[in-house]
């Protein structure tokens, strides 16, 4: 049943356009789903955190404009994803460059890295490769506040 209703609920994420009640659904019956792997906008899985927002438009997305974007890269490239989050678009781009290219993957949160890491394992793409540290102008050690329990990509220095 479990199964059943993320997959419902994946795909009413996916296909229906923006009503306001989306996000109100997906936290009404997203904690039934949680941690179940499901197919994205972007036609790879990850693990469902519906509650989370960020996990949420994985789901939803904007493909059109997100895949035409990452598909202009060519096969074998190398990309930076800087604040990779849970990695929709690092999977997404792991794919395009194929086997002989190379996407890295920073992520600072240590619970949206671990994500990350299991979305990359369900999709097996070796050529992302995951570094749990942020990217800023200058060399120092800063403090990243906890993520909104509801906005994984909300998550901020100090």
């Amino acid at each position: 049943m479990k199964k059943f209703l993320g997959y419902l609920l994946a795909i009413y994420l996916r296909r229906v356009p923006y009503r306001r009640g989306k996000k109100r659904l997906a936290r009404l019956f997203g904690p039934y789903c949680e941690g179940l792997p499901m197919i994205t906008a972007y036609g790879f899985p990850i693990f469902t955190r519906f509650q989370d927002n960020t996990n949420r438009l994985c789901f939803e997305g904007r493909p059109d404009r997100v895949v035409d974007f990452i598909q202009a890269i060519p096969e074998g490239a190398a990309v930076l994803d800087i604040g990779a989050n849970q990695g929709a678009i690092s999977i997404l781009a792991s794919r395009v460059v194929g086997d002989r290219g190379i996407v890295l993957a920073f992520e600072p949160c240590k619970a949206t890295a671990a994500r990350l890491h299991a979305n990359r394992e369900l999709n097996q793409a070796d050529n992302l490769i995951l570094f749990q540290q942020g990217i800023g102008s200058c060399r120092q050690t800063l403090t990243i506040g906890s993520p909104d329990p509801f906005h994984s990509g909300a998550a901020h220095i100090g």
